[in-house]
């Protein structure tokens, strides 16, 4: 069976996955940069480490004891910020983790989604529900807070675009203020 058309809806909801996903991957590596900036600038061999984790909670809790140590000895004045940013970008990890993994369903008819072949209906609602969620024989009992549609993952990719230059003027500054400890040393 040959792969039909994607009709114009499923390439804007695919579109959107890829650049919330995107989006992400950048709010990782500049996490990734924060990270380096608290243990005293570009280390090749910790900057290796940071990246060999996989799971982003480590990834995140190893950036947090970073800015935890480097904070509190020599730079307290970012600690505030960094605690109210790590929050955000905690929470946000759980809409990442959504729209990666979460189902692709079809609303192949007004207000019946089905997980079954989405591609043989080319111009039809996509929408993202958690895997576990039963085809419901009334629609109304879908909770929409854990549904994801197109303008919802477009919500979340600005969300992390947002988040990415937040956390990238911090790594900056950090950077900057550790680079001239360094060297008053």
């Amino acid at each position: 069976m040959s792969a039909q058309p994607l009709g114009e809806e499923h390439i804007r909801f695919y579109t959107a996955m890829g650049r919330a996903i995107a989006a992400w991957a950048v709010l990782e590596h500049v996490l990734g940069y924060f990270y380096s900036a608290c243990i005293g600038g570009l280390r090749p061999a910790a900057v290796d480490a940071f990246f060999k984790m996989i799971a982003f909670s480590t990834k995140l809790g190893a950036a947090d004891a970073a800015a935890g140590a480097t904070f509190t000895l020599y730079l307290p004045n970012y600690l505030p910020a960094w605690k109210k940013l790590k929050d955000k970008i905690g929470a946000a990890s759980q809409d990442r983790n959504e729209i990666a993994h979460f189902a692709v369903r079809v609303e192949h008819r007004k207000g019946h989604l089905s997980r079954k072949e989405p591609d043989r209906y080319p111009d039809c609602r996509l929408v993202l529900l958690p895997p576990h969620v039963a085809e419901p024989a009334d629609p109304e009992k879908i909770v929409a807070t854990k549904m994801w549609d197109i303008a919802r993952i477009d919500g979340a990719a600005e969300r992390f675009r947002v988040l990415t230059q937040e956390l990238n003027d911090l790594a900056n500054g950090v950077n900057q203020d550790v680079t001239n400890l360094v060297r008053k040393q």
